[in-house]
């Protein structure tokens, strides 16, 4: 069973981490805190839920590659059974033409700047940086500039069975 995909409405750096079995058969999403002014909680409560969860200690580094097989098997699902494809990481139109108005999680549209808070009301998205982040974020993830998981990724991760498969519907580099 693959895991669901979670998503958040809030505008804050938020880590998700994946908590199951070595099946990936069950698990519970934990998000970053809300009721502080950095939007961080504490950072070891991952590892004692998983503790609590599974009686196994696990460390960051642990857990970070149990995100990495989760978000890789989400994608591997999306690339099987969404008609879409890579077009689901695309952002929709009137984001690079209709100027930011209105932003109802973030007030004045303000977000972090280099040395303070700067206002994006009144931008709009340049398509080219976009599309240049978006080739680099699919580099970061191990995958091709195409967005397509390359086997060598899904390999390092002991999913060798969603590699075969995925080449076996030509949706693999």
């Amino acid at each position: 069973m693959y895991p669901r995909q979670y998503t958040t409405h809030h505008n804050v750096q938020q880590r998700n981490v994946f908590i199951g079995n070595s099946n990936l058969e069950s698990g519970i999403v934990y998000g970053g805190s809300n009721c502080t002014k950095t939007h961080e909680g504490d950072a070891t409560i991952e590892s004692k839920l998983y503790l609590a969860v599974t009686g196994n200690e696990i460390d960051e580094e642990g857990l970070n590659r149990i995100g990495e097989r989760v978000f890789n098997l989400e994608r591997a699902v999306l690339a099987r059974e969404d008609p879409r494809g890579k077009k689901v990481d695309e952002l929709p139109e009137f984001n690079f033409t209709t100027p930011l108005q209105f932003e109802m999680h973030i007030p004045g549209c303000v977000v972090p700047g280099k040395d303070e808070p700067i206002s994006k009301k009144g931008t709009v998205v340049d398509r080219e940086k976009f599309t240049q982040m978006l080739g680099e974020y699919y580099e970061l993830r191990g995958w091709d500039r195409s967005g397509l998981q390359t086997k060598q990724k899904l390999v390092e991760l002991d999913l060798e069975d969603i590699a075969q498969d995925l080449a076996q519907r030509g949706l693999i580099s």
